[in-house]
C-alpha cells in the first residue's frame, strides 16, 4: 500500500465516513479496486501520475465504464497523487 493509500485507508476504515463500510483491494470483474463500499456502490482509486498518460487514462476509462455497467452501477472516483520531489 502506498503512503497515499495508507493515509486514505486510515480515514475510511472502521466506518469513519458517514458509517459506510469500506474494504481494501476488492476484485470486481478483471479489476482490483483500491477501496470499495458495497452498500453505497462506491469505488475509490488512488492513482499516481502515470495514470494521466493517454494509454493508461484510456484503460482507466474502460475500468470506469465497466464499473458503471455492473448491476446498479458503481460510482467510481479516482484520486491522483503526485510525488513531491525533495529539494537537493
Amino acid at each position: 500500500m502506498t503512503d497515499s493509500e495508507h493515509a486514505l485507508w486510515e480515514r475510511l476504515r472502521r466506518k469513519q465516513v458517514q458509517a459506510v463500510q469500506f474494504y481494501r483491494q476488492k476484485p470486481i470483474g478483471n479489476y482490483i479496486v483500491d477501496f470499495y463500499a458495497p452498500k453505497a456502490k462506491i469505488v475509490v482509486e488512488v492513482d499516481g501520475s502515470q495514470h494521466m498518460e493517454s494509454e493508461q487514462a484510456a484503460r482507466d476509462s474502460q475500468r470506469d465504464a465497466f464499473l458503471a455497467s455492473k448491476s446498479g452501477g458503481y460510482s467510481a472516483s479516482t484520486i491522483y497523487r503526485c510525488q513531491r520531489r525533495s529539494k537537493e
